[in-house]
């Protein structure tokens, strides 16, 4: 689970929320709102324990209650409207982020949207996302793939990058992380 604080294109107002599922989340959003959304302006925040992550959205909500952004009457029906905030209480969350290191509560805060929603791994971000099956596996080795991988909870596309990944780097191949132009890597594709 992660927290968002997601930016949209040419808006003055953003959203905070949780999800399992970024990509999922991003696309409900657009579908609900129409709204294009700011990559590089977005800010994840993760903690290896949920109840902390959902601590945090409530404090979040709370703190910046006064600066609630009120949508036009035809979206008022829309889910998740209560959490966008306008663009001026950004800086109070900022802080009160920042000032969660005193408490030791070891928040990862990220700057900019993986849409694949992987921010705990060691591949590169440049090198994401494989997200197709491989149809030159036999159907008996993709059903044991498949098997293997929900006995450990593991999606596909994790299993294929960490594997793809492990063996570039027997070869020698490797990518430092840098700053991704996320261009190409993580745009959200309407259907």
């Amino acid at each position: 689970m992660l927290l968002y604080i997601l930016h949209f294109n040419n808006k003055n107002y953003f959203k905070i929320g949780v999800t399992n599922n970024i990509l999922r989340r991003v696309r409900q959003i657009h579908d609900n709102f129409n709204l294009g959304i700011d990559l590089h302006n977005t800010i994840i925040v993760t903690n290896a324990k949920q109840s902390r992550i959902k601590r945090l959205e409530r404090n979040l909500l709370d703190i910046t209650s006064d600066f609630q952004y009120k949508f036009p009457e035809h979206l008022n029906n829309c889910p998740g409207r209560y959490e966008f905030r306008t663009l001026n209480c950004q800086n109070l969350i900022k802080q009160f982020i920042l000032e969660q290191k005193n408490y030791k509560l070891n928040y990862q805060v990220y700057e900019g949207l993986d849409l694949c929603g992987h921010y705990d791994i060691t591949i590169p971000k440049a090198y994401y996302p494989i997200d197709t099956r491989y149809t030159l596996l036999s159907d008996l080795l993709q059903q044991d793939l498949d098997n293997y991988c929900e006995a450990n909870k593991l999606s596909i596309r994790d299993f294929y990058n960490e594997l793809l990944y492990k063996k570039a780097c027997e070869l020698g191949i490797e990518r430092p992380e840098t700053n991704v132009d996320y261009k190409g890597y993580y745009q959200y594709e309407g259907k």
